[in-house]
């Protein structure tokens, strides 16, 4: 059995996790302490969110019928992998990206194929294709990718459905702040499943509220893998404030992609550091032991003693010597900033 790797600290400024540093905007924060205030913790919740599903197929103009929710995105995940688990052979992934498409994987006992992306992240769409075409394939690919930042490029997609992929996973959980998405080709090709969160973006990500949506043809076997209950009713309650009127949360989207776009102007201004574009809510950065003064690991042992996380990657080799750092509060983005400021300056 795998499972996911989550290690914490404690700490002031906690930049590791990729979370809205806004949360729920002020404007629905009193609707949200009121829709809480009134589930009835006796009651079962909604045994399919439809009440849920109804708003995000409003909000995303589908039928809400080609939705399936879940306890976060990593939930459905595992629904999607395992509605087709006896009809693969493999689960295909760019490397690096998110490391639960491996426990998924692993957990089904499926073998995974490695698509190496080059020393800037990037992917070709020929390689997806020739790693698909060995064997019928689960194909996940992170749009933008996870822990880089970018998006690989749309070409990537097609490229597995003319290999012949069984299914085509494409995880829009930074969508909203990356602006495109394939929830339309969803609903033309049986084969392209897209996967969403309310976690980043709506800054719900201790509500845990994950969805897909498939094309009406495979959403009934992706929900019938489901967990009855599967989302309770203040996860629903608290989800329904933030659709209810979702331009209003999704206003803050705006500010952060400032902030990062900030963030990756004052870090290419540090000698020894180079960040790479990103599309999300955080940034992934190069640390040049020789130039910087100390190694990425050093780096982040450092931030630790002052109260400051943000995210290492032991155990993968791709990114060795590399860091991602998630969007705070400006006060915050400003400390890590003087942080890194003040810990470089070449060898000691």
């Amino acid at each position: 059995m795998s499972r996911y790797e989550v290690t914490t600290r404690a700490v002031r400024i906690k930049l590791d996790a990729n979370e809205h540093p806004y949360g729920v905007v002020p404007e629905l924060r009193g609707e949200l302490q009121r829709a809480l205030g009134a589930v009835d913790a006796s009651r079962y919740p909604d045994a399919s969110s439809s009440g849920v599903r109804a708003l995000l197929g409003r909000h995303l103009g589908v039928d809400a019928d080609r939705i399936v929710v879940g306890s976060g995105s990593n939930e459905v995940m595992a629904c999607i992998a395992t509605s087709v688990r006896a009809e693969v052979s493999q689960v295909v992934i760019p490397c690096p990206t998110f490391g639960m498409y491996r426990v998924v994987a692993g957990n089904l006992d499926l073998p995974v194929v490695e698509v190496p992306t080059d020393r800037d992240f990037r992917l070709e769409p020929e390689a997806v294709g020739r790693a698909v075409s060995r064997g019928s394939s689960l194909v996940f690919l992170c749009m933008p990718n996870n822990p880089t930042g970018a998006y690989f490029p749309h070409d990537c997609v097609q490229a597995a459905l003319d290999a012949g992929a069984r299914a085509v996973v494409v995880d829009e959980a930074y969508g909203e702040f990356g602006g495109s998405s394939w929830v339309e080709a969803s609903g033309r090709d049986p084969r392209v499943i897209v996967l969403r969160t309310l976690s980043k973006a709506f800054g719900l990500a201790g509500v845990r509220l994950g969805y897909c949506v498939a094309h009406g043809e495979v959403v009934g076997r992706i929900d019938a893998v489901r967990a009855p209950y599967n989302v309770g009713g203040y996860s629903q309650a608290a989800a329904a404030v933030v659709l209810e009127r979702p331009e209003v949360q999704l206003a803050s989207v705006a500010p952060v992609a400032e902030s990062i776009r900030d963030m990756i102007r004052e870090l290419s201004g540090i000698p020894g550091l180079r960040p790479f574009p990103s599309c999300t809510n955080f940034v992934l950065f190069r640390v040049d032991e020789g130039t910087y003064g100390m190694s990425a690991t050093e780096l982040w042992e450092a931030l630790g003693d002052r109260g400051i996380s943000i995210r290492r990657f032991g155990g993968v080799p791709e990114l060795e010597g590399h860091l991602r750092v998630s969007a705070g509060l400006p006060e915050e983005n400003e400390e890590f900033l003087a942080g890194l400021r003040d810990l470089g300056g070449g060898e000691r």
